[in-house]
């Protein structure tokens, strides 16, 4: 989605267009425990540019069931390469066929997330991997942390690396053992 921008010039009005770098990046639908408790629920706003990114009054809103619009406050940034949790006082996104969408201060649509659900009380969430990119995955959720689907379980991670030094190892040996010989 484009962003359209108005400049007043010496000669007339410029129309510019630029694409912006603030994404919808991550969101929980159904956190484990009380969806109701202050801040469960959450949806995760990314900065992929180069600059840091003013967001203060920038909403957020849900499109499923009750309709829920969350206003940033006023002065909040988002840093290039960093990211903003926007929150809620109790539950506010659907668990099934929910989509959100992020507007700027004058009303422009941003950014929206395709419709989603989420049927299982626990701590996976829709997330964009990597981030800023179009491809969504289901998984632990990463809150304010780069999001890194495939490697979520260090203990795979930790039994691959093991094996492969015992491999490179063996190698080794029987290199060592025929150079003797």
């Amino acid at each position: 989605m484009a962003l359209v921008v108005l400049v007043l010039t010496p000669l007339g009005v410029r129309t510019t267009y630029a694409t912006p770098s603030i994404v919808i990046n991550e969101f929980e639908l159904n956190p484990p425990g009380d969806d109701y408790a202050p801040g469960a629920e959450f949806v995760e706003l990314y900065n992929s540019g180069l600059t840091p990114v003013s967001i203060g009054g920038w909403k957020t809103s849900t499109t499923h069931g009750v309709p829920v619009v969350v206003t940033i406050p006023s002065g909040v940034g988002i840093p290039a390469g960093g990211f903003y949790i926007v929150t809620h006082t109790t539950q506010w996104l659907d668990n099934t066929d929910e989509r959100i969408i992020l507007r700027d201060a004058f009303g422009a649509e941003i950014d929206s997330t395709p419709v989603k659900s989420d049927d299982f009380n626990d701590a996976r969430s829709w997330q964009r991997f990597p981030d800023g990119s179009a491809t969504w995955y289901f998984d632990t959720a990463t809150r304010s942390i780069v999001n890194i689907p495939e490697f979520q379980n260090p203990i795979v991670l930790m039994t691959a690396a093991l094996f492969g030094a015992f491999i490179v190892m063996r190698v080794r040996i029987r290199r060592f053992k025929t150079r003797q010989t």
